[in-house]
């Protein structure tokens, strides 16, 4: 009697729990795809793509990642308007252009790692750009820093700084120790994927405007040591709990 009670009540609970699961199925996989503003008008032109998380089973998650991805898209957009009602007298001459494009490095169940590249053109020689990057914690649904993937009060910013001098040194770059210091405010560009940790600078850090963005690869390997255990990156890492 206690057996077939028992069994009826499991039935139960299962029949109970298909809609959650079937929700799940459908939703389960969180689905990464560009959004855009794009305005035209005389006297300047923007064009923005970010990056918009679409997951129904975790909404929550989503809507957290959405703010992160537009909070610098927006930043740029008034700025660059408030730069528009200060300058009215020279946009005549020229037309302003703002821009954004999205790169993603990397896309798993628990991370979303990528870049935004802004530009833009209010006036001189060339346009401003500037680099943003987003890693995204999809377990948690926020956004990771770089210090949170390193165990706390390692010498992580010190071996970051070896890496990257000697691979820019390699490159001829004239001068790019103080933009490679070992300073963590010299590595807030950045990005995970399996290859290992991407540090990009953008134009004038390390190099000059004509060099562009340098971009080194971290290898894991070099790093592995000092990687928090169960930490966003050890897995990527290869690193087991």
């Amino acid at each position: 009697m206690n057996r077939s009670i028992l069994r009826t009540g499991l039935l139960v609970l299962a029949l109970l729990a298909m809609p959650d699961l079937a929700a799940y199925a459908e939703g389960g996989t969180p689905s990464l795809t560009l959004g855009a503003i794009s305005e035209k008008k005389p006297g300047h032109e923007i064009r923005m793509l970010f990056p918009k998380l679409a997951w129904p089973a975790r909404p929550q998650v989503a809507r957290a990642f959405n703010k992160a991805s537009r909070a610098p898209v927006d930043a740029a957009l008034v700025e660059f308007r408030q730069e528009m009602v200060q300058s009215p007298e020279q946009r005549p001459e020229y037309t302003w252009d703002l821009r954004s494009v999205w790169e993603t490095r990397h896309k798993g169940t628990d991370l979303v790692s990528g870049v935004l590249t802004f530009g833009s053109y209010t006036g001189g020689a060339h346009p401003n750009p500037w680099l943003v990057s987003l890693n995204f914690d999809l377990r948690q649904g926020r956004t990771v820093e770089l210090a949170e993937i390193f165990n706390p009060g390692s010498a992580w910013p010190a071996r970051l700084s070896a890496s990257c001098v000697r691979e820019l040194k390699a490159r001829d770059l004239p001068d790019p120790e103080p933009g490679a210091s070992a300073d963590p405010r010299n590595f807030v560009v950045w990005t995970m994927a399996p290859q290992g940790l991407t540090i990009l600078f953008p134009p004038y850090q390390v190099a000059p405007y004509a060099a562009g963005v340098q971009e080194v690869l971290v290898p894991w390997s070099e790093v592995a040591d000092l990687l928090r255990p169960g930490g966003l990156a050890a897995p990527l890492a290869g690193l087991r709990p």
